[in-house]
């Protein structure tokens, strides 16, 4: 990590390392397994040894991160995008690659939010040279920040669900106050929107709250069903399953062959 730019990655917590490989991964975790076994017996459709995790030398699932022949896209997200809790073959990105026929970079990240996806666009896109941007936008608040005074200085995001980053309370409570989020996550769509333009990028943006679709920028897609559909959810149980990265995949492609 030392060595690597600090724009170029995500923060993967601290139990796991870059350039890794993981039998389980944040809250898919063999504790949370054994839980849902116990509650869900059969009716869980997963085994122990159903996923493993790939973490590439920037702690993004699959592959390292290269520029390829031929046309490809960068898909953006958080847990729902990387993949959390279902095979890297069942991620939206890598069935979305499947059927365009072209290659795909998964850079969802776990936990993190649109202003992580936007310094992670700002840092990749012009590296990888793909003409394609697909983006579901993360549920909840999160908000990303540089904490230049712990070690490693890097990126760190905050959410409703965690403090452990050594914020000032009044500061914590600032960030992620549901009118500065909401400003903060348009902010963040926007610039996200002005690096495809000026690059001459197509960009589609999934956004799962109806309330906060952007009209011209953001199209709504329902919210996973996972509570009620034991049959899709993620091994973790907290994470939608295939089902319903089938559905995020096939409507990114259908709008895709919609506009080329």
């Amino acid at each position: 990590m030392n060595n690597i730019d600090p724009n170029s990655c995500v923060d993967i917590f601290n139990k796991h390392s870059y350039g890794e490989t993981y039998d389980w991964f944040s809250t898919d975790s063999e504790e949370s397994f054994k839980e849902a076994k116990e509650a869900w017996g059969d009716g869980l459709p997963w085994e122990k040894d159903s996923i493993t995790y790939r973490i590439n030398s920037h702690g993004f699932r699959g592959d390292d991160l290269h520029p390829v022949d031929g046309d490809s896209f960068i898909a953006l997200g958080c847990s729902f995008t990387f993949g959390v809790g279902v095979k890297e073959e069942q991620t939206w990105p890598s069935m979305l690659s499947e059927s365009l026929g072209m290659h795909g970079y998964n850079l969802g990240a776990s936990a993190h939010g649109v202003e992580t996806m936007f310094r992670v666009l700002d840092y990749w896109l012009p590296r990888l040279r793909s003409k394609h941007v697909f983006l579901l936008v993360n549920p909840g608040v999160r908000r990303e920040f540089f904490n230049a005074d712990k070690s490693p200085n890097r990126f760190y995001t905050l959410t409703a669900w965690s403090s452990k980053y050594d914020v000032h309370s009044f500061d914590a409570h600032r960030f992620l106050h549901e009118r500065e989020a909401y400003i903060s996550k348009r902010r963040a769509l926007y610039a996200i929107k002005g690096l495809c333009d000026v690059s001459n990028v197509t960009l589609d943006i999934l956004e799962t709250d109806k309330g906060e679709v952007i009209d011209g920028l953001t199209r709504h897609i329902a919210k996973p069903n996972f509570e009620n559909d034991c049959d899709d959810r993620g091994r973790d149980t907290m994470h939608p399953g295939p089902k319903y990265n089938v559905k995020v995949s096939r409507d990114f492609e259908r709008t895709f062959k919609q506009y080329k």
